[in-house]
């Protein structure tokens, strides 16, 4: 591991900071797996501190983490990139974002054929400005696709302004992450690249996970911006707007075609199949011998990639922290299922364990 860290540390040494993001610069981090955690000088036992690939707090500052089971097989420019991309969210933490989605009210996101569709009709338009050679061709196409999303929130109402936000978070992180990794490895760059965009491809496996969706979305929104030479700087912890309307202002929404053919029931049939699997995925998860136990406990941390929610069940497949009306947070292992309070967002009345999971 500290071979492994001492390569990303030489890779982040090429990385301009500045020429990312205005007022970017770099943060600490570390490597860690279930034992120990390898920061630049030492090596620490691992604690609760850290969990999953993020930024945390750590000895009055802010600490960018990544978790690595097998350091051989980690690519140290491949991570040096996506480091950039945790330590972005250390400055978003620094400067007092307050531009940050609720994971737990975005988990109602509508799962329909009809956001499916708009959103088809969007992501074509922003793999197309990727496509297009001109920037002034680019432009036109951003505007079209910003002219759909606006007729999309009309519609759609407030809950779209937690997908904005998610493109605001996660999107200006990864966008910063794909300009590191543009000039620590053009070829690595563009294989990237074309992995983001084929995650907005219909079939690109995400079609109703709003959350890496936008991260995808947000990222390749910001970059195309930039490619087509429109300047996407600003001031982050400033500035209060999401980064979507932050650069649509001014156009008018515009309904997209209509769908052509089979498009309306091939969607249908798609948003059904999903439900029905994700039906069948609470029903196994309750088919086992469980553990209940009774609240009401609040929801106080979470991994957001890996939760997701079916009426007034929240099935977390990894890990959760539950605190007791007026107690400490209690590390609970996944998989959990969570009984929500009904059209509630973190109070959670009852949850059920498969085995026994529950840490202080």
């Amino acid at each position: 591991m500290r071979k492994l860290h001492r390569a990303v540390s030489e890779a982040l040494d090429r990385v301009d900071f500045p020429s990312l993001f205005p007022g970017f610069h770099r943060f600490p981090f570390a490597l860690y797996n279930g034992e120990t955690v390898t920061l630049c000088a030492s090596e620490i036992p691992c604690d609760r501190r850290f969990l999953g690939n993020t930024a945390i707090e750590f000895e009055g500052g802010f600490l960018a983490i990544w978790k690595v089971e097998a350091p051989r097989e980690e690519n140290p420019t491949l991570l040096a990139a996506s480091l950039v991309h945790e330590m972005f969210h250390a400055l978003q933490r620094e400067r007092g974002e307050t531009r940050f989605p609720n994971d737990l009210v975005g988990l109602d996101y509508p799962r329909t054929a009809e956001v499916l569709l708009a959103k088809e009709a969007e992501y074509a338009l922003l793999r197309a400005a990727f496509a297009a050679f001109v920037a002034a061709e680019k432009r036109a196409l951003l505007e079209r696709f910003a002219a759909y999303r606006l007729y999309r929130e009309a519609w759609m109402g407030d809950i779209i302004g937690q997908e904005y936000l998610v493109e605001t978070a996660e999107g200006m992180a990864e966008f910063v992450s794909l300009k590191a990794l543009r000039a620590l490895s053009e070829s690595a760059y563009m294989a990237r690249l074309e992995k983001h965009l084929g995650s907005l491809e219909p079939n690109g496996g995400y079609a109703f996970d709003m959350r890496r969706l936008a991260y995808f979305s947000g990222s390749l929104f910001l970059l195309a911006l930039e490619d087509a030479g429109v300047n996407v700087a600003h001031e982050v912890g400033g500035e209060k707007r999401p980064a979507f309307t932050l650069f649509s202002g001014g156009i008018a929404p515009t309904a997209p075609p209509a769908p052509e053919g089979n498009a309306l029931s091939a969607a249908l049939a798609l948003a059904k199949e999903y439900e029905d699997a994700l039906s069948a995925r609470f029903l196994a998860f309750k088919t086992q011998r469980t553990i209940r136990r009774e609240g009401p406990f609040y929801i106080c941390g979470y991994d957001p990639m890996n939760m997701i929610r079916h009426r007034d069940e929240v099935l977390c497949t990894h890990f959760v922290m539950l605190a007791p009306e007026g107690g400490a947070p209690q590390f609970i292992e996944g998989p959990v299922l969570l009984y929500m309070e009904r059209d509630g967002c973190d109070k959670v009345l009852a949850y059920e364990t498969a085995q026994e999971g529950v840490h202080v």
